[in-house]
């Protein structure tokens, strides 16, 4: 199912060129997709000035801000996982 959701072409995509990704369990890869896709939203407010997850979860406004803390701590996670990645 992960390959029809395009999860190994991203997997791909990232690692292409490294010799070793340190990205280990599923939550690295969980935090990486929700990055991607706060950069996709964010890029979208600023070019279109239209907020893709309030689009789809506008009805809910505390799972938009349960979103929102989960993108934000994601950008922390791929922040500590870049800083510590073995650069050989």
């Amino acid at each position: 199912m992960l390959q029809r959701l395009g999860f190994y072409t991203l997997k791909y995509w990232l690692c292409k060129g490294k010799k070793e990704v340190n990205m280990k369990n599923w939550i690295d890869w969980v935090t990486m997709i929700l990055v991607v896709v706060g950069g996709i939203n964010w890029g979208l407010v600023g070019a279109a000035n239209w907020n893709l997850v309030e689009a789809l979860l506008g009805a809910w406004p505390m799972v938009v801000k349960i979103v929102y803390i989960l993108v934000g701590l994601s950008a922390l996670w791929v922040g500590y996982m870049a800083a510590t990645m073995d650069k050989k």
